[in-house]
């Protein structure tokens, strides 16, 4: 039984263990060997940094040493809940008030109805309810083991693993795309701009006097008007950069041209 405890409990290590760790973690206490290992990774690490390794911006590295930190803290929380038993006596006062509600329960259900059969059935219904809820809350309160309701342990850990397995096969599949070569971006545009974008120009606009057969662009042309205000004429001209001209009709909004 003990030899299948350990078989049930045991997965693999991504790229095996040397004899030279094994030495090392064999007096260790196994609730404590984790954190030897970790206290290895975070060396290694540190050292490496030291050394001028580990060329990637600050705050990446920091989340490292922070990941670390949490796993450590959920690990504390997982022993805790391991470790620490439901007391005792609130266990014992449990079952002592289940016994006692097993009893006085199908007597009240009698006291309000006249028929055995139906005083049977909601009795026995009723003190199930409260069993099950009890032993539910048993286990919930021991997570970890080896029994049907218990987490697997052993098989997160066997992803976890082939998931680093995976993180570690640095081969990249030819997705068959292959940057343009030697093109520009037109002027006005930025390198991250999709192909064929073409920035828009605005359209120069000059005001018009129609009504009185004067067109032009300067104050004197259109007398005393401003030529940014098109206000003296029922059209605008709109002159464009390849030297196209085209007539809107524009509201009377100023003095009209005489």
């Amino acid at each position: 039984m003990r030899y299948r405890l350990a078989r049930a409990n045991q997965f693999d290590v991504v790229g095996g263990v040397s004899q030279a760790e094994v030495d090392v973690l064999a007096p260790v206490a196994p609730g404590d060997r984790a954190y030897v290992v970790q206290t290895w990774i975070v060396r290694l690490m540190t050292n490496r940094l030291a050394a001028g390794g580990l060329s990637i911006p600050p705050p990446l590295l920091s989340r490292t040493y922070q990941v670390l930190s949490d796993g450590t803290a959920a690990a504390m929380q997982a022993r805790k809940v391991s470790y620490i038993a439901f007391p005792f006596p609130l266990r014992q006062l449990l079952a002592l008030l289940l016994s006692v509600f097993m009893l006085v329960a199908p007597m009240c259900i009698a006291a309000f109805m006249s028929s055995l059969a139906l005083v049977g059935i909601l009795s026995f219904f009723v003190c199930l309810g409260y069993t099950a809820l009890n032993e539910t809350a048993a286990e919930i309160e021991s997570p970890f083991g080896l029994g049907a309701n218990h987490h697997s342990l052993t098989v997160y850990m066997r992803q976890f693993n082939s998931k680093l397995v995976k993180l570690l096969d640095l081969t990249i599949p030819d997705l068959g795309y292959q940057p343009p070569k030697d093109t520009k971006p037109p002027a006005g545009a930025s390198s991250h701009s999709p192909p064929g974008f073409r920035p828009l120009t605005p359209p120069r606009m000059a005001p018009a006097c129609v009504g009185a057969g004067v067109i032009g662009s300067s104050s004197e042309e259109v007398g005393a008007v401003p030529a940014a205000a098109p206000t003296c004429g029922r059209s605008v001209k709109i002159m464009f950069d390849d030297d196209t001209t085209h007539s809107i009709e524009s509201p009377r909004i100023g003095p009209v041209c005489a």
